[in-house]
This record gives structure tokens, C-alpha cells and sequence, in this order.
């Protein structure tokens, strides 16, 4: 039986619902991440983009779902041929409704944290890394709302041939969330993550000319 198999056999029901809100959480903020991630450095000549789409995420033990982002942002509607989007640090913060937060902190959930790893961006036929996607732990508060931030590093590309570059957001991507439990009972879940079939990954385009 694995560690988490072990966990939760001996976790009341209500208890390893407030750890799914707790993976829950840190799997959003790594999905609106990633999101951020995959939109390039913007520019005076941005356009708005937008895209609504969705993300499955599963453990063969602890299960899954799905969760949808809309994700909104701004591209450079045009660069010149050999133009740079320089790398770029990221940054993405959610607040946790208080009635999730009062779920962990009523059944022991003491801190989470979280890390991604395995995305890529797209323009064109470029994949672009995302990296150093981080979660840093980050206390449930004695009362109200809780706020998270993740930080992540996007690679940079350069667009060397005049045409239209299609940017798409992450396809895939892999998650591990740890929960601190009251007493210092620690719990680490690692899940897969993908758009669902069928839902859209196209963020906008930009034209190189």
C-alpha cells in the first residue's frame, strides 16, 4: 500500500476533502501560471487576447477533475522579422474563498506548497520552456481568505521567418502539491495535468513581417 493509500485509509471523509481543497488550490494557481507563462512579453502595439478553456488533472490513487481558465492577456500584434520575446519571470496569485480555507483549517491542513514542471509554450512550431515554477509555502490563516503566489521563468524565442505564429498555452504539464498537517504529517500528491479533449489551446496569433 503506497504512503497516500495508507493516509487515506485512516483519513476521515471530511479530512481528505479538505486535503483535495488544498491540491485543488495549488493545482489553479500552477494552471493560471502557466497561463501567464505563455503569453509573450507584450508591447506598445498589444491586442487583447482571450481564451477560455479547460484542465484535467489526475492521481491514479487520489483521482481528479477538471477545472476551467479563462485566461486573458495582451500579444504584440505585429514584430519585425529576427525580433526577440526576451525571457521573463512570471508571476500569478489566487485568493482562496474563506470557505475553502475554513475547510482546511477545520480538518488540519497547517500549509501548502507546490512546483510544476514539463510545460512548454508555442508559437508556431516553437516549444518554449516554462521553468522554475514554484509555490512557496504558504500558511492556512487563522481566519479569512488566503492568498497564494507562484512565480515561474519563461523562456525566450526569437521569430526569424516573415508569416502568422499561432500561440497556443501549455498542452501538458506536471504538478506535485504537498499538504502540512497539524502535528507535521506531511502529504505529497503528484498529478498529471492536460487540456481536456476538445478544448481549445490557441491564445491569439502574431504576424512577423
Amino acid at each position: 500500500m503506497s504512503n497516500l493509500q495508507a493516509v487515506r485509509s485512516s483519513m476521515p471523509a471530511r479530512r481528505e476533502l479538505a486535503l483535495g481543497a488544498a491540491v485543488l488550490c495549488v493545482l489553479v494557481l500552477a494552471v493560471s501560471l502557466l497561463a501567464v507563462a505563455g503569453a509573450p512579453a507584450h508591447a506598445r502595439s498589444d491586442r487583447a487576447a482571450r481564451l477560455t478553456t479547460t484542465y484535467s488533472c489526475s492521481n491514479p490513487q487520489f483521482g481528479g477533475g477538471s477545472s476551467a481558465v479563462t485566461i486573458g492577456t495582451t500579444l504584440p500584434s505585429s514584430v519585425r522579422t529576427g525580433a526577440r520575446l526576451p525571457a521573463r519571470t512570471v508571476r500569478a496569485t489566487i485568493t482562496v474563498p474563506d470557505r475553502m480555507v475554513r475547510l482546511m483549517r477545520q480538518y488540519g491542513v497547517r500549509s501548502v506548497t507546490g512546483k510544476a514542471s514539463g510545460a512548454t509554450y508555442r508559437v508556431g512550431a516553437k516549444k518554449v520552456a516554462i521553468s522554475d515554477m514554484r509555490i512557496p509555502r504558504t500558511n492556512v490563516p487563522a481566519s479569512g481568505a488566503m492568498r497564494i503566489t507562484g512565480t515561474g521563468r519563461a523562456g525566450a524565442v526569437t521569430l526569424t521567418r516573415a508569416g502568422r505564429y499561432v500561440v497556443r498555452i501549455p498542452a501538458s504539464f506536471q504538478a506535485r502539491v504537498t499538504a502540512t498537517f497539524s502535528g507535521g504529517q506531511t502529504i505529497a500528491i503528484s498529478m498529471n495535468c492536460s487540456v481536456a479533449s476538445g478544448a481549445p489551446t490557441r491564445l491569439g496569433t502574431i504576424r512577423v513581417t
